[in-house]
């Protein structure tokens, strides 16, 4: 008989605390995974190329190939990826891939998701030829061909969220499949040094849980096995950046060492030895060129200096008044700032925008900026006369003021003008309300406007805020509204057609799991969105798009006692076909509660957080002793052996009592929608921890043990974690029952995140409307 073996707390929190500093090294300057950028060379690939980190590492689609003269096709179940004359077999679900006789074993195995397939960055890059390097500063991923002094990346974790598993524990149970898209998506964990398998037969999933053995402590094992996989990751992601270029005789002369650094399109001029107060600086015309005085340095004439900086034409240097005076002629006249501190000064040369073309028509049309690199830019709205305005920071316009038009269609006149020494400004007179955006290019960036933009768009606006924007007139009619099982928000947009079908979005964190659009009605677009966590929503008019706001509410000042069912001598209900123990699972269950409640900022009391049995009395008297708001008690059902037709999740209260029905109502909503479970209602409280509360009180029982299909369902990551997320969504629901949302601030008010467009489908058309 197999048990279920779930990990220490302390072990837990232990590798949590290793793992937080592992993202925050990672991303301390590029956000969640989600901030990441793929790159080639200077050349930002497509959003939907773009990496995802999860706990297998980074993941791509497998489309990403064809980028780079690979070949992608679908066949009878398998993803087939041709380079030259290798072609390589993928399954969803199984790391081991053919390529051509052998078989080879992946990090992690890919993952499917709406019709594309997800792979490990490392087996794409090592099958493809391509060199990966990670810029931890700018959070992009770089992807250039190989050469033989590049290393691969990353290396997969061997543990489950965190968990570190020794290999020796672990056992291969049956494969369960058919868990929903709308599952949090959990990548299973793997041995450390597994060898590839023999033959093509997909390799077995692992266990949920497993027990550490050895001679270390659980807790140090758990710390080096995250130092190993860091040390891994890093040592396969990280490559050295370039070092920066030096005019040595400078230093040799005068003794000032001048670094010369490309910094995304702006370049520093470093001076060490110099303070930054003692640069003084004076602009020149006829010829363009900018003096820079170092009085308290060494005064010395050289031989012109030729700067890799394409505005700067040389440096020269002179002697000038007993100190030093360079001389930057210019290619392109761009403006500059000193900066710096202690004995460092930084000369800083702002990027030079040599050009601006315009292409419209009369329903919209492009502004291509040619301009070094991707600047930071803030578009906003001025009325009388109504204009849209792109300011591009750290920006010199070196072609002097332009202006285009008058133009046809709903932006007439393009104008381009030096707004401030550092802010390049181009503003669009429009006649209508547009939506408007940049996006980078090959060259520079792009100012899209009207129906050069997608129909159906989303932002992450933040951990919790998630934007879906429709490009429609302001007098199109929206209707919103929640649907459940499972749970999702409907936008119908009436008036509109989708010039193609519109393929899905999945999310794998976040609020949203999914996004889906479809045409509903030969008049009306509906935009689906399946909800991981429940949201309040509001409705407002941004740019040309009504836009839906979805924002995921906090519990700050909220207090509920979690309690795991049963513990320790009392381990509760027996699985039916493979003996797990409902403990364990309760115990699971309401740790990954835990987790979501304190991220969500409310004070969490545990019954236990161990295998440690607890009477009934004391459960329902640390609620009361800590004046909980609420008390949820997690159990997984079971029945008399002559009942084999129960099946479901249901949940227990005290009727009668307004508060504490509206609690269950909530709770019993959420769980059999996160769940897709049989929904058996709310009944009445037969329990003595229910009823021995102060406060609104509820027993969940997920599904049942007695059950063998949801048996299985309950010996899997995913469920569990969906059933914690049920039970955190009912208590949500329960402290923020009003749908309607407060979107505070101006409608004009800038996002800093990019609208990013939904992408044409590849699917045969004709697919029914999504609901």
């Amino acid at each position: 008989m197999r048990r279920l073996s779930f990990r220490h707390p302390g072990i837990q929190a232990t590798v949590r605390t290793v793992a937080f500093f592992v993202l925050l090294l990672l991303f301390e300057a590029g956000g969640l995974a989600s901030t990441v950028q793929l790159m080639s060379g200077n050349r930002l690939l497509p959003h939907q190329y773009a990496p995802v980190l999860t706990p297998g590492g980074f993941f791509v689609p497998l489309e990403l190939a064809t980028l780079f003269g690979g070949e992608v096709s679908y066949e009878q179940g398998e993803w087939l990826l041709t380079r030259g004359n290798r072609t390589a077999r993928l399954k969803p679900g199984s790391r081991a891939v053919e390529v051509g006789e052998s078989v080879m074993e992946l990090s992690a195995a890919p993952i499917e998701r709406d019709r594309e397939l997800f792979v490990p960055l490392r087996f794409l890059g090592d099958f493809m030829g391509l060199r990966v390097s990670w810029d931890v500063g700018a959070s992009t991923l770089d992807i250039t061909p190989w050469t033989p002094l590049s290393r691969g990346v990353g290396t997969q974790r061997a543990r489950e969220q965190g968990q570190a598993i020794s290999p020796a524990a672990i056992e291969a149970p049956p494969l369960v499949s058919g868990a929903p898209v709308y599952a949090s998506l959990v990548v299973p964990p793997l041995a450390q040094g597994a060898t590839p398998v023999a033959s093509g037969a997909p390799a077995a999933s692992p266990p949920v849980g497993a027990t550490l053995t050895g001679g270390r402590t659980q807790e140090s094992d758990a710390v080096e096995n995250v130092r190993e996989a860091v040390d891994r990751l890093l040592g396969g992601l990280v490559t050295p950046r370039p070092a920066p270029l030096e005019w040595s005789a400078l230093r040799r002369a005068t003794g000032v060492a001048m670094q010369v650094i490309d910094q995304g399109g702006m370049w520093e001029y470093r001076l060490e030895g110099v303070a930054p107060g003692e640069v003084k600086t004076a602009y020149l015309v006829e010829p363009d060129r900018l003096i820079v005085d170092l009085p308290k340095v060494k005064g010395a004439k050289l031989d012109p200096y030729t700067p890799p900086d394409p505005s700067v034409q040389q440096i020269r240097a002179v002697e000038w008044e007993g100190g030093l005076r360079l001389i930057f002629d210019f290619v392109h006249a761009v403006g500059h700032r000193v900066e710096g501190e202690g004995e460092v000064a930084r000369i800083l040369f702002y990027r030079p925008l040599t050009g601006v073309h315009v292409d419209a028509s009369a329903y919209g049309g492009r502004i291509r900026l040619d301009v070094a690199g991707q600047p930071s830019y803030e578009i906003y709205r001025l009325k009388e006369p109504d204009r849209l305005v792109v300011d591009l920071y750290d920006t010199s316009l070196v072609a002097g003021p332009v202006t285009v038009g008058p133009l046809q269609g709903p932006v007439t006149r393009v104008r381009a003008a030096q707004n401030q020494p550092e802010i390049a400004r181009v503003v669009l007179d429009v006649a209508s309300d547009i939506p408007v955006e940049v996006v980078p290019a090959d060259d520079g960036l792009v100012v899209l406007y009207g129906d050069h933009l997608g129909l159906v768009a989303y932002r992450n606006a933040g951990p919790r805020e998630f934007h879906i924007g429709v490009t429609a007139p302001a007098e199109t009619g929206v209707r919103v509204y929640r649907l459940y099982r499972p749970d999702r928000l409907v936008m119908d947009v009436e008036g509109l057609m989708l010039p193609a079908p519109l393929s899905d979005q999945v999310f794998l964190e976040g609020p949203v799991s999914r996004l889906r659009v479809s045409q509903f009605n030969p008049t009306t677009v509906r935009v689906v969105a399946d909800l991981r966590y429940h949201v309040r929503y509001a409705v407002r008019r941004e740019q040309g798009r009504h836009v839906l706001v979805l924002e995921q509410p906090v519990l700050k000042g909220k207090t509920i006692t979690v309690d795991a069912g049963h513990g320790g001598r009392d381990g509760g209900a027996v699985g039916v076909r493979h003996g797990v123990l409902e403990k364990e699972i309760n115990l699971d269950i309401a740790l990954r509660l835990q987790e979501l409640l304190s991220g969500a900022e409310a004070v969490v009391h545990m019954t236990r957080v161990d295998d440690t049995f607890i009477d009934l009395w004391a459960r329902a008297d640390l609620a009361n002793d800590t004046e909980s708001d609420v008390l949820v008690s997690i159990h997984a059902n079971s029945v008399p052996p002559d009942n084999t037709s129960a099946k479901g999740t249901e949940t227990f209260v005290r009727l009668g009592e307004p508060l504490s029905e509206r609690l269950g109502a909530a709770l019993q909503s959420s769980v059999t929608s996160a769940l897709n479970t049989v929904d058996r209602g709310v009944r009445a409280n037969r329990y003595l921890v229910v009823r021995r509360a102060n406060m609104p009180a509820a027993l969940v029982e997920v599904a049942f043990l007695a059950d063998p299909e949801e048996e299985e369902l309950l010996m899997e990551p995913w469920f569990r974690q969906r059933a914690a997320e049920g039970i955190f969504n009912g208590l949500l629901r329960y402290f923020h029952p009003d749908d309607e949302l407060d979107v505070a601030g101006s409608p004009e008010a800038a996002v800093d995140a990019p609208w990013i467009h939904l992408k044409e489908a590849t699917a045969p058309q004709g697919a029914p409307a999504v609901s």
